[in-house]
């Protein structure tokens, strides 16, 4: 039995969105007559090779697609491989615009505030692509961030995707132990830092932590430094390059994209360390490009002129979804802080402010925020808000309800579930579909998801195991340093040939 409705968008709004358009696109080139959701989901896990080829196709991916078969092998789990024969770059993908409108824009509570156009966003990667090309940087080297959630933390994400080596970030407010225990394993050759942050109102110095990690980290050879709190002089080391002299030491006129093998990797991400050292999850660009064309474009219908947002840190793996947002032509809006400094007003003036269309944000802040018993639709003006995605946990019933009474009644209220291990999501919402109280609206379009009793059984209206039967294109290509035992264990123990999530769900 279904919870009570909440909200079901009108046949006007569905028609703008991406999701709506996609279907057209199918039904015109399939000879179909799909005219719903679930409809479409199952044509995406029956007819995979279709439906991906589709993506690829309805967003104009640059790259080459290369010859058939596009999925090989398509019922390998793990190990399909999606376009084995194709070529593309991320990075490519992300800045096909280069104009003067607003690709990132940025707060630091109420201490900072910047904006970036896409030609200044694309000049800044090419000149941090040629330091890293002049500092002998090649296909597979790692580049490491330990930064805060700013525009530099991107930049140095594409930069170094655009030359094929791989990247990997750790939040500021993580220890000195926190960090070496994920770049301590992966090594990396560059490092990419700050002097502190804004937290709550107070400037949070880094410099003997980072000095301490510089010394625990043999293998890098240079460092970057993203002065934010300008205590610049506590860093003599001769390794040391200030950002904005890299800018005008290493301008490029060129901004070269070397195009590779969708299973290169593109991040390596680490679980959350609660048994032992992180895992190294190393993901692949052209994995990522897929799926997140999918969650952030069809999905969360990111497009031309809308602003995303998502409250995120960069050692949570909504921030690499956020930023994929820019492959949309989205504006990425990105905030640094605590979001009740100074007041839990804060992240909506900011929403106000930029007419955000998507806001993401934990189900935990949400939580808070029914707390505080914040009327937010009393205060500002969001007119512009089309969605809110929550993820995190579970989003409890009262918090749909303080969400549809105190923020906006006509609002795509979208929970999601995914984790770190597939950067991107299982289940979550979708604009064209109702949302009840209570529930995520449905499965991921190319997740063939199911819940599995002890025995492996398909069961509904029982609470069972989150897993997925067929192959998706973020499956981890691996762990790092590792055989492949740690990677089998992790995900096909359980189940032969099935994803086993870890996370228990109930579908009704």
């Amino acid at each position: 039995m279904n919870n009570e409705l909440l909200w079901t968008p009108f046949l006007d709004k569905q028609k703008n969105t991406s999701l709506y358009k996609f279907i057209e696109h199918i039904n015109f080139n399939h000879k179909m007559e799909i005219d719903n959701f679930e409809s479409l989901h199952k044509w995406s896990v029956d007819f995979r090779s279709y439906f991906w080829e589709e993506v690829w196709n309805f967003f104009n991916i640059i790259g080459e697609k290369g010859k058939q078969p596009y999925l090989s092998p398509e019922n390998s789990l793990p190990g399909t491989k999606f376009f084995p024969n194709g070529k593309l770059n991320y990075a490519e993908n992300m800045l096909k615009k280069n104009d003067n409108d607003i690709a990132i824009t940025f707060w630091s509570e109420d201490k900072i505030k910047k904006k970036l156009s896409w030609y200044e966003l694309k000049n800044q990667v090419a000149a941090v692509a040629n330091y890293f090309k002049k500092k002998g940087i090649k296909k597979g080297d790692r580049i490491a961030a330990y930064l805060p959630n700013v525009p530099e933390t991107i930049i140095v994400m594409l930069a170094s995707s655009s030359i094929g080596a791989v990247f990997s970030s750790a939040s500021p407010d993580f220890g000195v132990e926190g960090v070496l225990d994920r770049f301590g394993q992966i090594e990396p050759q560059i490092l990419i830092t700050t002097d502190g942050y804004n937290f709550n109102g107070k400037e949070i110095n880094i410099t003997e932590k980072v000095e301490k990690v510089v010394n625990l980290l043999p293998t890098v050879k240079d460092i970057i430094l993203v002065p934010l709190l300008n205590t610049i002089e506590v860093y003599s080391s001769n390794k040391v390059i200030l950002y904005q002299e890299l800018l005008k030491s290493y301008k490029s006129d060129r901004l070269d994209f070397v195009k590779l093998k969708l299973d290169h990797p593109l991040y390596i991400m680490f679980s959350s360390g609660t048994t032992g050292k992180p895992k190294c999850i190393v993901h692949s660009a052209g994995g990522v490009l897929l799926k997140h064309l999918v969650e952030v474009g069809l999905h969360s219908n990111a497009g031309e002129k809308k602003k995303f947002f998502y409250f995120t840190t960069c050692g949570w793996m909504m921030w690499n979804w956020l930023v994929s947002s820019l492959m949309l032509n989205s504006t990425v809006c990105l905030y640094d802080g605590s979001p009740f400094y100074p007041n839990s007003d804060i992240l909506w003036r900011y929403a106000e402010e930029e007419k955000f269309h998507f806001f993401g944000t934990s189900a935990k802040y949400i939580d808070a925020l029914s707390k505080f018993k914040n009327k937010i639709f009393e205060k500002f003006e969001l007119e512009n808000l089309e969605t809110i995605g929550s993820t995190g946990s579970p989003l409890v019933h009262e918090s749909f309800d303080y969400v549809y009474k105190n923020i906006k009644k006509d609002i795509h209220l979208a929970s999601l579930s995914g984790g770190t291990d597939i950067v991107g999501c299982f289940v979550g919402g979708n604009p064209i579909s109702p949302v009840y109280r209570g529930e995520i609206q449905g499965p991921i379009l190319g997740m063939d998801v199911h819940v599995f009793d002890e025995n492996g059984n398909s069961i509904t209206n029982k609470q069972g195991e989150l897993v997925c039967i067929k192959s998706f294109p973020t499956m981890p290509i691996k762990f790092w340093k590792d055989n492949g035992e740690k990677y089998h264990k992790a995900y096909f123990d359980k189940y032969k040939n099935v994803w086993n999530h870890g996370d228990y769900i109930l579908k009704n």
